[in-house]
């Protein structure tokens, strides 16, 4: 029985800790509109007001599409 209740805990615990990673990202497309030396001005339009100064950003590049075709 206490195996169980264990299994089930820790079960709880896990989905609970993925869910709150998941929720804690914040996705924003926007576009690059200065770069002045190391710095690049980013404009994401509406969302910008759920980023706050000093957050740590990760920025990707958009990947071409393949041309296909004759």
């Amino acid at each position: 029985m206490k195996k169980k209740i264990l299994s089930t805990c820790l079960a709880l615990f896990f989905s609970m800790s993925v869910a709150g990673v998941s929720m804690a990202g914040t996705k924003c497309k926007g576009t690059v509109v200065k770069i002045d030396g190391n710095n690049l001005i980013i404009d994401c339009g509406k969302k910008a007001c759920k980023f706050k100064e000093g957050d740590a950003v990760k920025v990707k590049k958009t990947k071409a599409k393949a041309v296909e075709g004759c």
